[in-house]
């Protein structure tokens, strides 16, 4: 069973450890977080120091692996890239809660986090660094890019394509066959019956560009 690092002690790191702990696949030697002190605990596992420890935690620990749990997507892109930069030989692991449903010809990339209640359907393909959140539908031949969020509660149709980085927000609703662009963002409750460009947010029912 690898050893395995979490980057963050937030609430995110909470499900990501229950989630890990569910899988069984890893054994969590502890967390890594700028920004809450070394020693303390989550869910019974320490914070082992900052992400710029990386190296001396894997040398202590004998972790080979990690999962970085930030919900933030520029942020969970910047602490990955960080982490490989400084740690070639570090493996980015897939994390599926057992409550996920997973199709048979589905493909999830390293890094990628699937929470209970998700679905992601036959042919589709997630990307690196995702979040895949609890009850979210990814329909058939769907392509989630890397670093993307699909919240808690959202549907997309099939053959939906999310860009790098993008926010599908809870309980959002995407129709079949459209984009969401890069670093864009599809408000909570939302619904997209339209494309959505880059770098855009929309809002409301059917979803508009925000402002």
């Amino acid at each position: 069973m690898m050893d395995i690092l979490i980057f963050g002690a937030s609430g995110h790191a909470l499900v990501v450890i229950d989630a890990v702990e569910k899988q069984g696949t890893y054994r969590i030697s502890g967390l890594l977080d700028p920004n809450v002190a070394a020693g303390e605990e989550r869910m019974g596992y320490p914070v082992l120091g900052k992400d710029e420890d990386l190296p001396a935690v894997m040398r202590t620990t004998g972790a080979q692996g990690a999962i970085v749990a930030l919900g933030d997507n520029r942020l969970r892109k910047r602490v990955a890239e960080n982490a490989a930069a400084r740690c070639p030989d570090l493996v980015f692991v897939t994390v599926i809660h057992p409550a996920a449903v997973i199709g048979r010809t589905a493909g999830i990339g390293p890094g990628t986090l699937v929470m209970p209640g998700a679905v992601i359907n036959a042919g589709a393909r997630v990307g690196m660094h995702a979040i895949v959140n609890s009850q979210a539908v990814v329909e058939h031949e769907c392509r989630l890019n890397d670093y993307c969020h699909i919240a808690p509660g959202a549907v997309l149709g099939g053959n939906v394509t999310v860009g790098a980085g993008a926010l599908v927000g809870l309980g959002a609703r995407v129709l079949p066959g459209l984009r969401i662009g890069a670093s864009a963002v599809l408000g909570a409750g939302g619904m997209a019956i339209c494309g959505i460009p880059d770098n855009d947010t929309w809002t409301g029912v059917p979803a508009r560009a925000k402002g």
